[in-house]
């Protein structure tokens, strides 16, 4: 008999209250489950164990008296980043969870938020604490700040039985992933999780028996708090996988979906056009997705095209058009703000730019103006005012202003910031400034974008969302979800940048592309962008959540550091070493040692990151050094491996780090795929 996840809710206080609560309930039950590259299960934790395992971390936690302290998460392990975040909870501490920095650029990053929250420890796993000390020594000398190896914390005492937790107000920071400069931690107390959980769990209905798969970063908010925090709320089982396996091969993540059985999964609207663009359904063909009964999609606009062509092309193995949850939230409302929907597929209405609002018209798009997905209805207990921005009062229906929330669910404000610059009264009640513009229609939210990214030009508004979609449905060769539109500066014109496929590369006609781009865009809306840049794939800016960072694209563009492969304003160059790429990769496959490879692997980097004369490398280089981040070196693993016909192991080359293992590895497979005893491709 299925028991009810609220009977047991009580007096909980603390996320780790239902940890208690679950491991009471379902004893030997699974909590999370780790997969491998391979999506078998490599690792996995019952409730139990977890309660367990908390505690003692929790034990040795208060013997260092961090109550109230503010501690940094450091961990690539999914589980081991669990364990640490609730026993944060368990004693009162308050977690900072980030992103794992892989090499001292990326440490230096971190630095605004070590000072921002004035860290007083670190807790990682062994492999770190040697990077972490020289890191610290180098970028913030002079510091007080303890590290601790939790894999040497081993108490094994019964008698951690009794040990009782002390709650803080502050549950953690979540620091939010726009600005690195100036960063801004959100404080999300018990109260706002809580009831954000709730609120998730009437939304999207998930319960013990649910199944959770999850890619996102575990550290940021939706991967945090939607999927793995959400699984210990509800008492269901969480599955987690690499977040670089679904960027590398996001056929993965459905495949994991049909052998698990999944009910809830999603992420933002650029993971379903990822596998729209590069998944064959001949590949998945025998994959079942009939269990997937929630997949939400957030974090970014939700397009109406990715909704209509995922549906399309997965049908076929049982995916249900009427899955798709779009909704609208972010980390101030400390995940959900809205998403609730009817039986059905998600709403389209039609938004009229010149009016600024959505009309009564018919779904359908061929009507004039633009398609906007609803995000669905209000989560019960948050209230959302939509304020007119010029004239600072309440929207009609259908009229697009800047979005405010007010709730249990929504945060008192960042850490160390004056409170009263994110908030206005509304009604005599504080109201968070969330940024966003939106309206109302049929009791539905519709969310067009950031104010502060919008397109002012000759006096009318302009959202950049929409000459984006324009823009990238011009020419087939376009990332979907892969162009940004920004100001040049502060002038009047525009400035475009799109993402071509990797596919498209090797035929790609480049002035055709941006007179595509050009003319689609006169015509939909009579502005002629100064420049038009196009870049190779993953070479946007980013959160990591996905969304495109317009603002640091300006910056980006200004500091000329584009990857760029031609442009509007130099359409007579020639792609960026097309024919040195050309000659360096034959002279590798015809004669395959060290400092051929050496050479060709750079070419390749230099037309990755955008810039050249990157020949002094010696053993201790990085390849972050080089520029490539976690997208950009999977894109080049992708690339080398189409190139040499091999099969590089993207995880293990990225966890490496090393440009020198990278070039050894190649040379190794090389040679022995030139062996005539072996004709299987070799993995490594």
């Amino acid at each position: 008999m299925s028991l009810d996840y609220s009977i047991m809710q009580g007096d909980k206080k603390n996320i780790f209250d239902y940890v208690a609560a679950q491991a009471l309930a379902f004893s030997k039950k699974d909590a999370f489950i780790l997969l491998d590259n391979q999506e078998n299960v490599h690792r996995r934790i019952s409730y139990t164990k977890l309660e367990a395992e908390v505690k003692e971390l929790a034990w040795h936690l208060r013997t260092k008296n961090f109550y109230g302290q503010r501690i940094m998460l450091f961990y690539q392990d999914p589980i081991q980043f669990i364990i640490a975040f609730l026993a944060c909870q368990y004693e009162g501490a308050i977690p900072v969870p980030v992103a794992y920095a892989k090499s001292d650029s990326h440490f230096l990053k971190l630095k605004g938020i070590f000072e921002d929250a004035q860290v007083k420890s670190i807790l990682c796993s062994s492999v770190s604490v040697q990077a972490l000390q020289r890191s610290l020594r180098t970028y913030l000398p002079g510091n007080d700040i303890a590290i601790i190896d939790t894999d040497q914390v081993r108490i094994g005492d019964s008698s951690l039985v009794d040990f009782r937790p002390q709650y803080h107000n502050i549950s953690f920071l979540q620091y939010t992933s726009g600005s690195t400069s100036q960063p801004k931690g959100v404080m999300v107390s018990n109260q706002n999780l809580l009831s954000n959980q709730k609120m998730i769990a009437g939304v999207f209905g998930c319960t013990q028996d649910s199944v959770i798969l999850s890619w996102l970063p575990f550290y940021h908010d939706m991967g945090l708090i939607g999927n793995i925090l959400h699984a210990i709320y509800t008492g269901c089982s969480c599955i987690l996988m690499s977040p670089m396996r679904f960027i590398q091969k996001p056929q993965c993540w459905l495949e994991a979906i049909s052998k698990y059985k999944v009910t809830h999964s999603g992420g933002p609207n650029f993971s379903y056009d990822r596998c729209i663009d590069r998944v064959s359904i001949d590949n998945v063909y025998d994959l079942d997705l009939s269990a997937w009964k929630v997949a939400f999609n957030g974090s970014e606009p939700v397009r109406w095209k990715t909704i209509q062509d995922f549906a399309k092309l997965f049908n076929v193995i049982g995916f249900n058009e009427n899955a798709f949850y779009p909704c609208y939230g972010l980390a101030e409302g400390t995940l959900l703000v809205a998403g609730e929907k009817n039986e059905g597929p998600p709403v389209i209405k039609m938004f009229d730019p010149d009016a600024q609002s959505i009309e009564a018209w018919n779904n359908s798009p061929q009507n004039s103006g633009f398609p906007l997905v609803s995000c669905g209805g209000i989560a019960s207990g948050v209230e959302v005012k939509i304020i007119s921005i010029s004239e600072g009062i309440e929207c009609e229906e259908g009229k697009m202003g800047e979005i405010h929330i007010a709730g249990p669910n929504v945060t008192e404000g960042y850490w160390n910031k004056n409170r009263n610059l994110s908030f206005t009264v509304v009604d005599s009640k504080p109201f968070f400034k969330t940024g966003d513009l939106g309206c109302f229609y049929a009791g539905e939210l519709f969310v067009a974008g950031r104010q502060k990214e919008m397109l002012i030009i000759h006096g009318q508004n302009y959202f950049p969302y929409d000459v984006e979609l324009i823009a990238s449905d011009s020419h087939p060769a376009i990332e979907s979800n892969g162009v940004a539109v920004f100001n040049h500066n502060d002038s009047v014109e525009i400035i475009v940048v799109a993402e071509i496929k990797r596919i498209c590369l090797k035929r790609l006609q480049p002035a055709e592309i941006i007179n595509c781009i050009d003319q689609a865009i006169i015509a939909h809306f009579g502005l002629i962008a100064f420049d038009i840049l196009l870049i190779t794939s993953s070479g946007l800016p980013r959160t990591t959540s996905g969304k495109i960072q317009r603002l640091k694209c300006q910056q980006v563009y200004r500091t000329r550091s584009f990857e760029v492969i031609e442009s509007k304003q130099n359409i007579t160059k020639a792609k960026l070493g097309a024919e040195k790429e050309t000659q360096l990769l034959q002279k590798v496959l015809q004669e395959p040692i060290a400092q051929n490879i050496k050479l060709y692997v750079i070419s390749r980097i230099e037309s990755r990151v955008g810039f050249s004369g990157i020949l002094a490398i010696d053993e201790e280089t990085k390849l972050t050094d080089l520029g490539l981040d976690s997208l950009r070196g999977i894109e080049l693993i992708n690339e080398l491996n189409s190139d040499f016909d091999i099969n590089l192991d993207a995880p293990r080359v990225l966890g490496s780090n090393s440009f020198s293992s990278l070039v050894e590895w190649i040379e190794n497979i090389l040679w022995l795929k030139n062996e005539p005893v072996s004709e299987e491709r070799i993995i490594i």
